[in-house]
């Protein structure tokens, strides 16, 4: 992409990071305009879901669910793994939070085999608490309890305590819930 593109791109996310998300928006809007311009469809798929995360966050779900599916589908084009597994992760959460938990199911775990493929960590952890909350929300709470304490563990031995202190409340929960008392982690 070009170079004012760039700026445009790096200072939407440094907004949207800092909870600026308003002033992000249009940010993002002038650096999509300049991908799709310049041709860089990869800038474009970052935009696609970088916008979709503000659209889902102010309650626009069915247009965050467009935006998710748009960037998806220039990722599978690219072939962009990583990209790829975000979008389903994102549209994963949208189907959870629907109750449409058989979609959210395929959409988690086509996006932890990606994610595993590529060997990112970061957003492994983060697939297994959404499998997770699914399998809590699907009732299985032996699978729930699983998914939870290997999130708590990848989180720990990537150095991210406060992730890893959030899935080990969970665990522990549903340990409760089971009448377990000892076996959370």
């Amino acid at each position: 992409a070009d170079l004012i593109g760039e700026t445009l791109t790096h200072l939407g996310a440094a907004l949207q990071l800092a909870g600026h998300a308003d002033q992000a928006s249009p940010l993002y809007d002038q650096a999509l305009a300049s991908a799709r311009q310049a041709g860089d469809r990869h800038s474009e798929a970052v935009l696609l879901n970088n916008i979709g995360l503000i659209e889902l966050r102010a309650g626009s779900t069915d247009k965050a669910e467009a935006t998710f599916k748009g960037a998806l589908a220039i990722n599978q084009v690219l072939g962009d793994q990583s990209e790829r597994a975000a979008n389903l992760a994102n549209l994963g959460l949208i189907a959870l939070e629907a109750g449409r938990l058989d979609e959210a199911q395929v959409h988690f775990e086509k996006a932890l085999g990606l994610d595993k493929e590529a060997e990112n960590r970061d957003a492994i952890a983060a697939d297994l608490a959404n499998l997770a909350r699914l399998a809590e929300k699907q009732n299985r709470k032996e699978e729930a309890l699983a998914y939870a304490q290997r999130a708590y563990w990848s989180y720990r031995a990537l150095g991210d305590g406060r992730r890893a202190l959030a899935e080990l409340n969970h665990a522990l929960a549903l340990s409760r819930e089971q009448g377990r008392r000892q076996e959370a982690a």
